[in-house]
């Protein structure tokens, strides 16, 4: 329940958008919100059993263009109103076909969804037209930690465009050779 609670909280959090911690410089005013805070207590107890067992699937969702009125949208369509999922992991697509499946079902979700992709080597590896980086072991390869600082950085400022929110990148990798 504690790990629940966690994935919520989190999820709130980043969908919220607080304010950033260390910042020396005065925050900008935001405008009021139409939506009222909630805490995260108080929207656990309102959800059900069911409801909160659905936060926790997070299924595959094609990123490449499907017509609102196929099955295959329908199928995510029926994910978000009826099983109430908690997000979506998000596959190869270009930016505007991503961006129109993740609003209209972002508007259909009761909760906002959490948007995850894999993307180990940049957002070029699931967004078509985006940057690919090299592969990991050939980031290390060069032996300079300079090269991952900067693919990273790089890697890093592209990925808030994509509106993907989970992202699953490599931090490091020990190959299975380099110990024989």
């Amino acid at each position: 329940m504690r790990a629940h609670r966690l994935l919520i909280v989190a999820a709130v959090l980043g969908c919220a958008g607080g304010h950033a911690v260390g910042r020396t410089a005065k925050p900008v005013p935001r405008l009021s919100s139409p939506v009222p805070a909630v805490s995260v207590d108080s929207l656990l107890a309102s959800l059900t059993v069911r409801q909160q067992v659905g936060q926790l699937v997070i299924p595959w969702l094609s990123g490449s263009y499907t017509a609102l009125d196929d099955s295959l949208f329908q199928v995510a369509a029926r994910w978000v109103d009826s099983l109430e999922i908690g997000g979506l992991i998000v596959s190869v697509g270009s930016p505007l076909d991503i961006a129109t499946k993740l609003n209209t079902l972002q508007q259909r979700s009761r909760l906002p969804l959490l948007v995850s992709a894999d993307l180990e080597w940049g957002a070029g590896m699931r967004v078509v037209g985006a940057t690919a980086f090299p592969h990991i072991m050939a980031v290390g390869a060069t032996g300079d930690p300079r090269d991952a600082h900067t693919i990273g950085a790089a890697a890093a400022s592209s990925i808030p465009a994509s509106a993907i929110l989970l992202h699953a990148s490599a931090t490091f990798w020990l190959s299975s050779y380099a110990w024989r």
